[in-house]
């Protein structure tokens, strides 16, 4: 995580508990992420007393996000820290919305960087800014995928490797399903072969 900036007091930091965690764990607006004191009971049925802390996130290698593990009745689980300050200070998410960083700093989970907002949004940020340029970074100064699909807003998939296409997702879908029917023997008068694509045809 980076680090506190020097002008922040966090002896002033605003703490609010995480939606679905309540008396467990607690958000704050400089995007860290808390438990709580409590008392715990073991399967023995013997009480335990633990000691609130700061967890330490760590970083999601397949997409750059932080994430800390929760825990509730035994069930540990990874959650992403940009949508649990979300949660705690903005409230759940409504059906479509992602969580979404304004500077593009997949590491900067202030409250002020962050917002729900549709996936579709998201991707036209990723396109207006070119997030993650780098080099090699695929599909980057490409206009329209390889069978001539459009990267604009409505057909671009935003991934960490790079810029994908809807319309090839699908197709390719559509050929693994109807090769999995050929192969138990099932005909499938709606097979087309990927490479006849009716989409641009």
């Amino acid at each position: 995580m980076p680090e506190t900036p020097s002008d922040l007091d966090v002896s002033t930091e605003e703490w609010r508990p995480i939606p679905g965690f309540e008396g467990y764990y607690e958000a704050s607006r400089i995007g860290r992420v808390r438990s709580l004191s409590r008392v715990v009971t073991r399967t023995n049925h013997s009480s335990m007393a633990l000691k609130g802390r700061i967890l330490k996130p760590h970083i999601r290698k397949n997409n750059g996000y932080y994430v800390v593990g929760l825990s509730r009745n035994g069930k540990p689980r990874n959650y992403y820290v940009h949508r649990l300050v979300l949660m705690a200070f903005r409230g759940l998410p409504e059906p479509g919305q992602e969580g979404c960083h304004e500077n593009d700093i997949r590491t900067d989970n202030r409250l002020e960087n962050l917002r729900w907002d549709t996936h579709l949004e998201n991707v036209h940020d990723a396109i207006k800014r070119d997030r993650l340029v780098s080099i090699g970074y695929y599909n980057r100064d490409k206009t329209e995928c390889d069978r001539g699909h459009p990267f604009d807003e409505e057909n671009t998939l935003i991934r960490p490797e790079g810029r994908g296409c809807k319309k090839c997702r699908r197709l390719m879908e559509r050929e693994r399903y109807h090769a999995a029917k050929a192969k138990q023997g099932i005909p499938s008068r709606a097979y087309k072969p990927l490479l006849v694509d009716t989409e641009v045809a």
